[in-house]
């Protein structure tokens, strides 16, 4: 799948205003910052929420794919811990059905153990989905839980690229 990403980064590199249409979805690390205190999750700013999506032919709704109980349709923004509110951006992202997920420092705010959680969800959704994950973070530590491939970029360059285990055992770069 990952070869079907890079294959077509001209497509989405080239897509006019830097829109990437259905290939793609942003799940950010600031999961509250794009939410309107005034909506319920239901109310407005999850649209297709509950609906049923899941190509494994499963057909669970978004929500209930990254573990939240259908009561959190009721909740208002503020009702949710961190780690809830990082579920529900990553349910967000769902259902748009994306074949690359963005993870844009989706754990750096969250307290250990919620952290290993949802590391452990996106490793699951990944496998489940069939989906591409590129996992945006600052600690390595966090990417090899989730990646197979660790690109290390130093002031906007790339300076390492390779398998997660080479990376760790064998950094070529003084950077990484």
């Amino acid at each position: 799948l990952w070869e079907n990403v890079l294959a077509r980064k001209s497509a989405i590199t080239e897509a006019p205003e830097g829109r990437w249409g259905d290939d793609a979805a942003l799940a950010q690390g600031r999961p509250g910052a794009s939410t309107d205190a005034s909506y319920s999750t239901a109310g407005g700013y999850i649209t297709g929420f509950d609906r049923a999506f899941d190509p494994s032919g499963l057909s669970l709704p978004p929500g209930a794919l990254v573990g939240l109980d259908p009561s959190a349709m009721q909740r208002f923004p503020h009702e949710f811990s961190g780690g809830q509110r990082q579920r529900i951006a990553i349910a967000r992202a769902l259902v748009l059905s994306p074949e690359v997920l963005i993870a844009d420092e989706a754990v750096s705010a969250l307290d250990v153990s919620v952290q290993a959680q949802v590391l452990e969800l996106f490793g699951e959704i990944r496998d489940r989905l069939r989906l591409a994950l590129l996992f945006i973070t600052h600690d390595l530590l966090v990417a090899a839980q989730v990646c197979d491939r660790i690109v290390v970029m130093r002031e906007g360059r790339i300076v390492e690229e390779g398998p997660t285990a080479r990376v760790f055992e064998a950094p070529e770069h003084d950077y990484t």
